[in-house]
């Protein structure tokens, strides 16, 4: 049986929760395909597969490798590979073939080994202080985004990216390197307070709320975006 029947059965019998979240996180649209088959060659892309692989958390290798070593594995991380779609029979589990040759080819996933439980020391109150000043900072580079999108003419590119020039002037505006202007911007998208109409970025009817929200509502509003875009298996991770 080949991994694109495979990925394709599975695509057929996964949750649309499922279905939306792994799509989103490979960078597709499910309206471009026409059916499973036709999704599931996506996903089995080379690009697609470098975006699966790079976003393997430690934990999440381990169990690949012990299932792929005819290891146990929890109920609970096999229900995790499962909704990745990093494993096609929950079970009965097993690893795609792809997947295997990917793990095996990549220099971080061929030698990486699991995240040791030993806590450190730390400077909790230092890490406080960076952490708030990083937030505070993410809070202000959001709303000088929704101003800037209010008076300029910003306009879409590349399915839904800035243009360089304008990703320039930000970065210019913000002190900030342009990388940084891109994260700011897809964390303002994904949060709903911007987005596209007739090749132009404009603020929307809930970046008027964020205005005038408090700090910690924004906060609210930016850490829901952030966990969306890192999808259920990276917030875990992180979290």
């Amino acid at each position: 049986m080949s991994d694109l029947y495979r990925l394709a059965t599975a695509l057929r019998s996964a949750p649309d929760a499922t279905l939306g979240l792994v799509v989103h996180e490979r960078g597709l649209s499910l309206s471009d395909y026409k059916d499973f088959f036709d999704l599931a060659n996506a996903l089995l892309a080379p690009k697609s597969q470098a975006l699966t692989v790079a976003g393997i958390t430690n934990q999440m290798l381990a169990s690949l490798r012990s299932l792929v070593a005819s290891e146990k594995v929890s109920k609970e991380q096999v229900g995790l590979l499962g909704r990745e779609l990093l494993i096609w029979s929950t079970d009965e589990p097993a690893v795609y073939d792809w997947l295997k040759d990917r793990l095996s080819e990549s220099p971080r996933t061929s030698s990486l080994s699991v995240v040791s439980d030993q806590i450190l020391e730390t400077n909790q109150q230092a890490i406080d202080l960076d952490c708030g000043i990083h937030a505070f900072e993410a809070m202000q580079a959001v709303t000088e985004l929704i101003f800037d999108l209010d008076q300029h003419l910003v306009r879409e590119v590349a399915k839904g990216s800035l243009g360089l020039p304008d990703i320039k002037r930000a970065s210019t505006h913000l002190g900030k390197s342009k990388e940084y202007v891109k994260t700011i911007f897809e964390l303002a998208k994904v949060a709903g307070l911007v987005s596209a109409s007739e090749k132009r970025f404009q603020p929307t009817a809930l970046a008027d709320s964020w205005i005038t929200a408090s700090p910690k509502a924004r906060w609210l509003i930016l850490c829901e975006a952030w966990g969306s875009m890192l999808g259920a298996a990276g917030s875990k991770e992180v979290l």
